[in-house]
């Protein structure tokens, strides 16, 4: 067995075949594809993290690692973000050459301190096997995206010389290592731990709604149509998608909201999918003027200065069609169990903890 440094031309395919072994915690293949890449990650300095691959005897890649060196607040610590075996080749010491790997190189950069995070309960393989190569619990540290509890493990450098004079199959208390789903996070929880997910991510959402068949794309041209938009509640999400560049989720919006008139039982009003194509502001689905065809956000005035306005004056930002995407999620016949309130909530919320912000078309949360 060799270790060396990920090749993403080469290694990609099979890094993201192993990355779904991360799935049972939340959508993070996508994560993986970022790091080999070395695109932008939140809350990860990727330019300073390392994806070190094992290869068998024929030179194919059976697990890898992942370590982002120089973490804040201390640069003498790094941070493991994943390490998973193919399970063909579990329990043959692979999870512990990759780890002394990280160690080895933590010695180099004058790291004396390692750290990741793993699953209190839910991955108990994973705990043993940190916790038997020297990382100290330090208690629950937050959730994972679909909710299981998650620990922080940390390892002290200069203590790894007692590791290194013992074989790496050493069996405390007559158990042996297990090395059949070695997980960790990939980026640390914020905030206080709560019984719920602090933020679902959006992707597992989209998942979800397909799944069930309660989800619609309207691309281009197709989101001025009419016709095309989803009848009932639910959410809408509208995205820019230009062909030389990533997406933006320029706005999350709802329709159909719970209402009382005067002692009457509460009812869900009328308010409908193919309603919000018609609006003039925060946004507007422009059919007229010199924008027409074109997706416009920012508005120049109120919701009743806008129509008195020249097209050319009503807004700051105008994208083409081409460009507009449209992902909605219905709800209808199930708005007492999701409501498009809350729905919209997780939606807006998970962007918010991603990138610290709100989607550029949304001014208020």
């Amino acid at each position: 067995m060799s270790i060396r440094i990920a090749n993403p031309d080469q290694d990609l395919p099979v890094i993201l075949q192993l990355a779904h072994r991360f799935e049972v915690f939340g959508p993070y293949v996508p994560i993986f594809e970022k790091f080999i890449l070395s695109q932008p990650v939140p809350h990860v300095n990727v330019a300073n993290l390392n994806l070190y691959v094992a290869e068998d005897a024929v030179q194919s890649v059976v697990g890898f690692v992942a370590v982002e060196w120089d973490c804040p607040p201390h640069a003498s610590t790094a941070k493991i973000h994943g390490i998973v075996v193919d399970q063909a080749y579990a329990r043959q010491g692979i999870a512990s050459q990759l780890l002394h790997q990280v160690i080895d190189q933590a010695c180099e950069r004058q790291v004396t301190h390692l750290e990741c995070l793993t699953a209190a309960t839910a991955n108990p393989a994973a705990l043993m096997f940190f916790t038997q190569h020297g990382f100290q619990n330090q208690g629950i540290a937050g959730n994972y995206p679909l909710g299981q509890q998650a620990v922080r493990l940390v390892l002290e450098i200069p203590a790894t010389t007692l590791l290194q004079a013992q074989p790496l199959t050493a069996k405390p208390d007559g158990v042996e290592p297990r090395e059949e789903a070695v997980c960790v996070a990939l980026a640390e929880p914020q905030g206080p731990v709560a019984p719920w997910p602090s933020a679902i991510p959006y992707e597992a959402i989209k998942g979800y709604f397909q799944s069930v068949g309660r989800y619609r794309v309207l691309a281009g041209s197709q989101a001025w149509n009419l016709q095309q938009w989803p009848q009932g509640p639910g959410v809408y999400c509208i995205w820019r998608t230009p062909s030389n560049g990533p997406r933006q989720l320029l706005y999350i919006g709802k329709a159909g909201k719970f209402k009382r008139t005067g002692d009457a039982t509460v009812q869900l009003n009328d308010g409908c999918l193919t309603s919000r194509l018609q609006r003039w502001t925060p946004y507007c689905f422009q059919t007229q003027g010199p924008y027409a065809e074109q997706f416009e956000y920012g508005p120049n005035g109120s919701v009743n200065e806008i129509p008195q306005m020249d097209h050319e004056a009503r807004y700051r930002e105008h994208i083409q069609s081409s460009e507009i995407q449209v992902e909605c999620f219905v709800l209808s016949a199930w708005e007492q169990q999701l409501s498009p309130a809350l729905l919209e909530t997780l939606l807006i919320q998970d962007h918010l903890k991603t990138h610290g912000d709100l989607p550029v078309a949304n001014n208020e949360f």
